[in-house]
């Protein structure tokens, strides 16, 4: 059986919690951070996409952030396909652009690869995430992914939306493990409490 690849909601509000203490503590220092983070976690992005928005890509109007595709087949030509536009709540919309602006008054808006990954480990660390796999920074686009086919929405969209090439890619994030599976049952009245 493979390990689980995402985390779950509880696991996930406590990762969220540890990265607004952590931030808390030395604001000015950790916006950087802290905004990718919340990039990532709204929109599903990789961390070098999230690392490489600007001012210009985010749509505030529109409640919408443009992501540039980092991770491209040679076959995809089209200025289109350069970017893609992730749907984003007005509520992460207004966060991500608070910090992001404390992060660029303070003059750190700029974070590295390194620093964001050891940043992530530690959070999740004080959220009391062990897991090797799961305290990666890319467990949050498979969480994101997760969480989009549990909304409801059509696989086939969440693989527009997140940039793959295949659907068979967006489909590796629906591997449920025996116990979603039997939380789902529950959930539905299929098994008891």
């Amino acid at each position: 059986m493979s390990e689980r690849k995402y985390l779950r909601a509880d696991e996930i509000e406590r990762l969220r919690q540890a990265w607004k203490n952590w931030y808390r503590a030395d604001r000015n220092r950790r916006a950087k951070y802290y905004w990718v983070f919340l990039v990532i976690l709204h929109t599903g992005a990789r961390i070098r996409e999230a690392l490489s928005v600007t001012e210009a890509d985010f749509s505030e109007r529109d409640c919408q952030i443009k992501l540039k595709r980092l991770k491209l087949k040679k076959s995809r030509k089209s200025s289109k396909d350069l970017f893609k536009i992730i749907p984003i709540h007005e509520t992460a919309m207004d966060e991500i652009l608070t910090i992001r602006l404390l992060a660029a008054q303070s003059g750190m808006l700029t974070s590295s690869y390194l620093g964001f990954y050891f940043s992530f480990k530690h959070c999740a660390s004080i959220a009391g995430i062990d897991s090797k796999e799961l305290t990666k920074p890319h467990t949050m686009r498979h969480s994101y992914a997760k969480w989009l086919l549990d909304q409801g929405i059509d696989a086939s969209r969440v693989k527009k939306l997140l940039g793959h090439a295949s659907l068979n890619s967006t489909l590796v994030y629906l591997d449920e493990t025996p116990e979603d599976i039997g939380e789902a049952m529950r959930q539905k009245g299929l098994l008891r409490p």
